[in-house]
């Protein structure tokens, strides 16, 4: 059922975000080894909506980049070393985008 809820949500969000104007969410997964502890980010996607057209973007999870606070890591860590806000703050200043929401699964 989660998973169920996951991807209605992401539907929900490219309808709301036809406009004329891109939209752009995150998606993060992740996997950790330990309990309530976060892990590094698995997957990282960028969902782009303009237009009716969709866009899905696949960022390597090996990129190498700099992540404020902690230098220049690989950039799943930047999940893991501060969360979803970490992770988008850390893609903004690299790639130059405008991402403000996403969704972890």
């Amino acid at each position: 059922m989660k998973i169920k809820s996951k991807c209605f949500l992401i539907l929900l969000l490219i309808v709301c975000a036809n406009s004329l104007y891109a939209q752009q969410i995150l998606l993060i997964g992740s996997d950790s080894r330990e309990e309530n502890k976060r892990g590094n980010a698995d997957l990282i996607m960028v969902i782009t909506v303009k237009n009716k057209e969709v866009k899905l973007t696949s960022i390597l999870r090996d990129t190498y980049v700099y992540i404020k606070g902690y230098g220049n890591q690989k950039i799943n860590a930047a999940y893991r070393l501060g969360g979803r806000k970490l992770l988008i703050s850390t893609i903004n200043a690299n790639f130059k985008t405008k991402l403000v929401s996403s969704i972890v699964t």
